[in-house]
Protein backbone atom coordinates (compact mmCIF):
# COMPACT_ATOMS: atom_id res chain seq x y z
CA UNK A 1 0.00 0.00 0.00
CA UNK A 2 0.99 3.40 -1.03
CA UNK A 3 2.52 5.45 1.65
CA UNK A 4 -0.22 8.31 3.34
CA UNK A 5 0.96 11.79 1.83
CA UNK A 6 -0.01 14.80 3.54
CA UNK A 7 -2.44 15.40 0.63
CA UNK A 8 -4.13 12.46 1.44
CA UNK A 9 -3.89 12.62 4.77
CA UNK A 10 -5.81 16.74 4.35
CA UNK A 11 -8.73 14.51 2.09
CA UNK A 12 -9.13 11.50 4.39
CA UNK A 13 -9.24 14.32 7.66
CA UNK A 14 -11.38 16.47 5.69
CA UNK A 15 -14.02 13.21 4.53
CA UNK A 16 -14.21 11.90 8.21
CA UNK A 17 -14.49 15.47 9.90
CA UNK A 18 -17.54 16.23 7.23
CA UNK A 19 -19.09 13.08 8.15
CA UNK A 20 -19.14 13.26 11.90
CA UNK A 21 -20.25 16.85 10.75
CA UNK A 22 -23.54 15.76 8.80
CA UNK A 23 -24.29 12.89 11.84
CA UNK A 24 -24.33 15.86 13.70
CA UNK A 25 -26.52 18.02 11.34
CA UNK A 26 -28.95 14.90 10.84
CA UNK A 27 -29.80 13.94 14.35
CA UNK A 28 -29.96 17.78 15.08
CA UNK A 29 -28.17 16.66 18.55
CA UNK A 30 -25.40 19.21 19.62
CA UNK A 31 -21.90 18.07 19.66
CA UNK A 32 -20.34 16.30 22.83
CA UNK A 33 -17.46 17.86 23.33
CA UNK A 34 -14.94 15.59 21.78
CA UNK A 35 -17.09 16.04 18.87
CA UNK A 36 -16.72 20.14 19.37
CA UNK A 37 -12.64 19.55 19.76
CA UNK A 38 -12.82 17.62 16.34
CA UNK A 39 -14.27 20.04 14.73
CA UNK A 40 -12.75 22.66 15.37
CA UNK A 41 -9.38 21.32 15.54
CA UNK A 42 -8.42 18.63 13.32
CA UNK A 43 -9.19 20.16 10.07
CA UNK A 44 -6.99 23.53 10.34
CA UNK A 45 -4.10 21.09 12.17
CA UNK A 46 -4.35 19.03 8.84
CA UNK A 47 -3.83 22.29 6.61
CA UNK A 48 -1.05 23.14 8.48
CA UNK A 49 0.55 20.00 8.01
CA UNK A 50 -0.16 19.91 5.12
CA UNK A 51 1.69 23.68 4.53
CA UNK A 52 4.49 22.41 6.68
CA UNK A 53 5.34 19.13 4.20
CA UNK A 54 4.72 21.28 1.51
CA UNK A 55 7.35 24.41 3.02
CA UNK A 56 9.36 21.31 3.99
CA UNK A 57 9.72 19.70 0.41
CA UNK A 58 10.22 22.96 -1.33
CA UNK A 59 13.07 23.95 0.99
CA UNK A 60 11.30 27.22 1.94
CA UNK A 61 10.62 27.30 5.78
CA UNK A 62 11.16 31.15 6.07
CA UNK A 63 12.10 31.10 9.91
CA UNK A 64 12.24 28.59 12.88
CA UNK A 65 9.68 28.36 14.23
CA UNK A 66 7.41 28.27 11.28
CA UNK A 67 4.88 25.74 12.17
CA UNK A 68 3.73 28.07 15.56
CA UNK A 69 3.71 31.34 13.32
CA UNK A 70 1.10 29.49 11.11
CA UNK A 71 -1.02 28.51 13.65
CA UNK A 72 -1.03 31.67 15.78
CA UNK A 73 -2.00 33.52 11.99
CA UNK A 74 -3.81 30.88 10.23
CA UNK A 75 -6.09 32.41 7.81
CA UNK A 76 -3.46 35.26 7.12
CA UNK A 77 -0.45 33.10 6.89
CA UNK A 78 -2.29 30.48 4.82
CA UNK A 79 -2.89 33.28 2.12
CA UNK A 80 0.09 34.49 2.25
CA UNK A 81 2.36 31.20 1.84
CA UNK A 82 0.04 30.20 -0.97
CA UNK A 83 0.41 33.43 -2.79
CA UNK A 84 3.87 33.76 -1.62
CA UNK A 85 5.35 30.10 -2.74
CA UNK A 86 3.06 30.17 -6.45
CA UNK A 87 2.00 33.56 -7.05
CA UNK A 88 -1.35 34.07 -8.55
CA UNK A 89 -0.95 30.68 -9.62
CA UNK A 90 -1.97 29.28 -6.47
CA UNK A 91 -5.06 31.12 -5.85
CA UNK A 92 -6.44 28.02 -7.07
CA UNK A 93 -4.73 26.09 -4.34
CA UNK A 94 -5.72 28.50 -1.70
CA UNK A 95 -9.74 28.28 -2.63
CA UNK A 96 -8.79 24.32 -2.36
CA UNK A 97 -7.53 24.57 1.32
CA UNK A 98 -10.05 27.14 2.18
CA UNK A 99 -13.02 25.05 0.84
CA UNK A 100 -11.10 22.05 2.90
CA UNK A 101 -11.49 23.93 6.13
CA UNK A 102 -15.27 25.12 5.74
CA UNK A 103 -16.55 21.36 4.13
CA UNK A 104 -17.56 19.97 7.53
CA UNK A 105 -19.54 22.96 8.47
CA UNK A 106 -21.13 23.37 5.18
CA UNK A 107 -21.94 19.47 5.08
CA UNK A 108 -23.50 19.97 8.72
CA UNK A 109 -25.73 22.68 7.36
CA UNK A 110 -26.83 20.68 4.27
CA UNK A 111 -27.51 17.53 6.02
CA UNK A 112 -29.48 19.82 9.04
CA UNK A 113 -31.14 21.24 5.73
CA UNK A 114 -31.71 18.13 4.61
CA UNK A 115 -33.14 16.41 7.78
CA UNK A 116 -35.87 19.15 7.81
CA UNK A 117 -36.80 18.85 5.10
CA UNK A 118 -37.61 14.72 5.31
CA UNK A 119 -39.69 15.71 7.98
CA UNK A 120 -41.58 18.02 6.69
CA UNK A 121 -42.72 15.48 4.29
Amino acid sequence: MDRLTPSRQLVLATCLTSLLAASYGATGEPPSLLGELILGFVPPLVVLSWVLADASERSCVPCFDFGFVLWVFLPISLVWYVLSTRGRKGLRLLFGLLGLLVAPWISWAAAAIAAAIYQQL
